[in-house]
């Protein structure tokens, strides 16, 4: 058992700094956590977290978030602004790796959305079906708590 540990360490370490990292993100929820396929025997007892995704609301409009998710073996998170559209389930995805062509998400004013970096939110080409277990978090919540901590940031 201790070996499987030793072995399966890497992956333990990833998933408690994944999570220190998620209590630190203001107004931040985990909305979904995926496990990892392993044969170690440690992880029949303790079960390994491969990801994490964090949800983080606009303060301002409803149904907008910042997605981050953190994957195992990812050097850096992967990083959306998302629209959730409750009614119909469709979630309008944002990056910042479009083209400067690519329609920019847009503020309360109609401005275009400018992440910390400078780079400008952009309506991402593959736009994809809302993941399992999304949008239960995502519309079924009171957000309230996590809008007034961002907010305060």
């Amino acid at each position: 058992m201790g070996w499987s540990y030793v072995w399966e360490w890497p992956k333990y370490h990833f998933e408690k700094t994944a999570l220190e990292v998620g209590r630190r993100l203001p107004g931040a929820r985990l909305i979904k956590s995926t496990k990892a396929d392993s044969d170690a025997l440690i992880a029949f007892i303790w079960p390994i977290t491969a990801g994490l995704t964090y949800a983080i609301p606009d303060p301002v409009l409803r149904d907008r978030f910042i997605t981050v998710t953190m994957t195992y073996d990812e050097p850096d998170p992967t990083t959306f602004l998302i629209d959730v559209d409750c009614k119909t389930g469709d979630i309008t995805w944002y990056d910042l790796d479009e083209p400067e062509n690519a329609f920019p998400a847009r503020d309360l004013y109609g401005q275009p959305v400018v992440a910390p970096n400078g780079q400008t939110y952009r309506r991402d080409n593959d736009q994809m079906p809302a993941p399992p277990g999304w949008l239960q978090p995502l519309c079924k919540t009171d957000w309230t708590a996590e809008r007034k901590a961002v907010q305060g940031h």
